[in-house]
């Protein structure tokens, strides 16, 4: 649902952006196209609030030309490319009609269309992006392509493995009762953090290996650890240090910018973005998370030292610690890890 919302309210803020800024005769063009924007948003949040007290509406089905929801779609993707060189083509016969929940099928393509324009642009900024739609006797169908780099082997490796997450829809007894520690601003005690480490380790997709991020965070916490891996006949082979001088983690973690409008991240040491304080994607509004301030992320940091550093020695002395130069770019690090890991 937010990834929809935001999506729709990002293409609303473009038209809108377009309407200040503007004052040529194409605003009395773009000024519809903002409201039905903004209509759609709501009809998102409405949709939710009757999700949310299960009484979910059953699709509204109608005929629709489906020319007018690709027009519409790439209308708002063609604005959001902007300078880069993407070209669209609709290939659409004109009386083509869908019975379809007309709104749920914009949000499905315009999903599609804008993850194959922000696709292209991450791989160089030029390429191509098609949709075509056909009837036959009994089956209308929408093709979307581009030219963009597709999907990596790793990610076509689990194109149809199903997400997993908690073992139970709703959230399992352990989960609830560490939220109810959370929301009250309490430590989660370690007893409850264990026992959704082994619940989640019982899962059938741990059983070719497992990674653990962010625990244990103390050495109680690993010695707790060591016994119920051994009672559950599993084990560590490995620990991970990645190690980087303090100036430049405090550089990578306070240096963080985020878009009020889009999400994207910025590191003003070293992702700078073009124009200070501005989203490059849609010029939005950035701003510094409360998380990524100097003197919250100083709090962290001594409480790594008292409690985690310790962990080092802790695995050092097992004789199963590996540490990874942390100084180099994303994928250094992971060429670094993947290597220390033979995988």
């Amino acid at each position: 649902v937010s990834h929809d919302l935001r999506n729709v309210l990002t293409t609303a803020q473009l038209f809108a952006d377009r309407i200040e800024a503007s004052e040529d005769p194409a605003v009395r063009r773009m000024a519809p196209k903002l409201v039905g924007s903004l209509a759609r948003a709501i009809s998102i949040c409405e949709g939710t609030l009757a999700f949310g007290k299960a009484e979910e509406p059953p699709p509204a089905l109608d005929w629709v030309r489906l020319a007018d929801i690709v027009h519409e779609v790439v209308d708002g993707e063609r604005l959001a490319a902007g300078s880069h060189d993407i070209s669209f083509s609709e290939d659409i016969p004109a009386a083509m009609a869908v019975r379809v929940d007309r709104e749920q099928l914009y949000r499905i393509l315009s999903n599609l269309v804008r993850n194959a324009r922000q696709a292209i642009v991450s791989h160089g900024g030029t390429g191509e992006i098609m949709i075509v739609g056909r009837d036959t006797d009994d089956v209308s169908w929408i093709t979307v392509r581009d030219t963009g780099p597709g999907l990596p082997p790793r990610a076509q490796a689990n194109l149809f493995t199903p997400f997993e997450g908690g073992t139970r829809k709703g959230g399992t007894g352990l989960g609830k009762e560490a939220k109810g520690y959370m929301d009250s601003g309490e430590l989660v005690p370690d007893s409850v953090v264990l026992g959704m480490v082994r619940e989640r380790l019982g899962a059938d997709d741990t059983k070719k290996g497992y990674i653990l991020d962010g625990f244990p965070r103390n050495t109680s916490q690993a010695e707790a650890l060591d016994g119920m891996l051994l009672e559950m006949g599993m084990g560590l082979e490995a620990a991970l240090s990645v190690d980087m001088p303090f100036d430049l983690l405090m550089k990578r973690l306070t240096g963080r910018r985020t878009c009020k409008a889009c999400g994207q991240m910025f590191n003003i040491y070293f992702s700078a973005p073009k124009a200070e304080g501005v989203c490059d994607k849609f010029g939005g509004e950035l701003f510094q998370r409360d998380d990524d301030k100097e003197e919250t992320i100083k709090k962290r940091l001594e409480v790594y030292q008292d409690q985690t550093a310790p962990l080092i020695d802790y695995y050092s002395g097992k004789g199963i610690l590996k540490r990874v130069d942390g100084t180099g770019g994303i994928d250094a690090i992971f060429a670094n890890v993947s290597e220390l890991l033979g995988v």
